[in-house]
């Protein structure tokens, strides 16, 4: 039997808001607020990184990965 050892890696999760603007295109536009959480390595730094885009009306995105 073969068996796949995969590392686990430590990580740090930080959970922020960003304020954007509600409409792009109208730099007078409202602001919004938009959750964030950040998943990062603890040992080291990485140039690239993995951007998951969820959610909508009434759908938290950020519960993919609280949960």
């Amino acid at each position: 039997m073969n068996l796949l050892l995969i590392p686990l890696l430590a990580v740090t999760i930080s959970e922020h808001t960003v304020r954007v603007p509600e409409i792009r295109a109208d730099k007078s536009s409202a602001t919004i607020e938009l959750a964030v959480v950040r998943v990062g390595r603890s040992e080291t730094r990485s140039k690239s990184a993995h951007i998951i885009l969820a959610g909508g009306p009434g759908d938290s995105g950020t519960r993919l990965v609280r949960d």
